[in-house]
């Protein structure tokens, strides 16, 4: 995506853009530092094209203990972030980590397909 397409996606009310990395890394494989730079350095990037804080993060590959471990969650913990996502497949519930969050996976099928994905739930 563009910049201006993220601005633009960041300004709907119901959708929250979130940060990554800056590189792709599995977190885990690298030191905290390393990781909280990774994690910092995303968030402050796409903070600044939304036009807001951006307090979320999605693990790349996001699978615990392998891709990210209790060094990442400090890591965006002290990054500010409040929550994260994992790779587990799932729904939100009261009982969910705020930190290890379950996600709806959106597969690459094309910018009309994931319009046509998206208007079921912002219109």
């Amino acid at each position: 995506m563009t910049a201006e397409e993220i601005a633009e996606l960041a300004a709907h009310p119901l959708v929250t853009v979130g940060a990554h990395t800056l590189s792709h890394a599995p977190l885990a494989s690298l030191d905290p530092e390393a990781q909280y730079a990774e994690i910092a350095g995303s968030m402050r990037i796409l903070s600044e094209i939304a036009g807001h804080p951006v307090t979320t993060v999605s693990y790349p590959h996001g699978l615990r203990g392998r891709d990210f471990d209790e060094a990442t969650v400090q890591a965006a913990r002290g990054a500010g972030l409040d929550h994260a996502l994992a790779a587990e497949s799932g729904v939100v519930t009261a009982r969910c980590d705020p930190m290890a969050l379950p996600r709806l996976w959106v597969h690459d099928k094309g910018g009309e397909a994931l319009q046509r994905h998206l208007s079921r739930w912002i219109g």
